[in-house]
């Protein structure tokens, strides 16, 4: 467990960094198109803490720390759920946009649902990407070790 744990917390600021750049980009986006003209402090530090959530989440679904089989459609309802929740509530208890207007939560939620996707299958495109290139290492790896005990026989 103490591996585990030592593993999640080395890996968990690059997780971190990555969404706080999503996350600053949706909510800049939709806080323009909305007309705000500025982002508080506070308000960066509120998507600080939903982007420490995301990585934290991200490595809990979708590394192999804590769940070393799943399908890759369970980890996502895993990491999607209680990122949306979790995003909903803090959009909610920090007032992000006027509680009435259903064109701000609409955008919002829009943009959300558009930048996940296109992380998601960036992230998947990546990962296939860099099963093959690691697959193509083993074989050789596994072929130069076929070679060479053939050889000594």
């Amino acid at each position: 467990m103490k591996d585990k744990m030592k593993k999640f917390f080395t890996r968990l600021p690059r997780e971190v960094l990555l969404f706080f750049g999503v996350v600053m980009i949706v909510f800049t986006t939709v806080a323009c198109i909305n007309g705000f003209e500025a982002v508080s402090v506070c308000r960066i530090f509120q998507l600080l803490g939903i982007a420490v959530i995301a990585g934290a989440l991200m490595l809990i679904a979708f590394s192999d720390i804590f769940i070393k089989k799943m399908n890759q459609i369970l980890r996502a309802v895993i990491f999607i759920i209680p990122l949306m929740l979790t995003t909903l509530i803090a959009a909610l208890t920090f007032s992000w946009f006027p509680a009435g207007s259903l064109k701000a939560w609409a955008i919002f939620f829009t943009i959300c649902l558009g930048c996940f996707t296109g992380c998601f299958v960036i992230f998947l495109i990546i990962h296939f990407i860099e099963s093959m290139v690691r697959g193509k290492k083993y074989t050789e790896k596994l072929k130069e070790y076929q070679s060479k005990n053939n050889k000594e026989i």
